[in-house]
């Protein structure tokens, strides 16, 4: 074999090892993506299945089996959250009962998710801003979060009374 044949042999293995380490580098990239949106999708489900959950319940304590027309009645702002007695969700009968409830799901293929739900009074027609005194509306915030996604997914639904 001349020099000119080796020269050629040597190229043309280097440039088959780097077409080989682009398709590898690639094909690594693309699973990677398919692995997180695989991951929001599921994490999509289970924040619509809390928030399915939490919209069963009365609006708050005191409408729990009767009616109001004043917010006055309406669990302070600084009392949101889940009253004694009421240990898990199982128990909860309304919706600020749910503010500061965390847990893990382990349901799906893709390990835990960390699940965590806010509750809180928000301004009228303003639906970004939280009100620091009792409103006729309540956003919930579920925020979910697994390793395989680069940021935590978080689904607010508005409930009014």
């Amino acid at each position: 074999m001349s020099s000119n044949q080796s020269m050629l042999v040597i190229g043309s293995i280097f440039l088959l090892g780097m077409l080989i380490v682009n398709f590898y580098g690639a094909n690594t990239q693309q699973m990677e993506a398919s692995v997180e949106n695989e991951a929001s999708i599921a994490a999509t489900g289970i924040a619509q299945s809390m928030l399915d959950d939490i919209q069963n319940r009365a609006y708050d304590e005191f409408t729990v089996g009767s009616y109001t027309t004043s917010a006055d009645s309406f669990t302070s702002v600084v009392s949101l959250g889940p009253e004694s007695g009421e240990t898990s969700s199982a128990l909860f009968d309304d919706i600020d009962d749910f503010n500061g409830y965390s847990t893990v799901d382990s349901s799906t293929r893709l390990g835990n998710y960390d699940i965590s739900v806010d509750v809180a009074y928000i301004t009228n027609f303003a639906p970004n801003s939280v009100s620091y005194s009792k409103t006729f509306v309540k956003r919930i915030d579920v925020n979910v979060f697994n390793t395989y996604m680069s940021d935590t997914l978080t689904m607010s639904h508005l409930i009014g009374y």
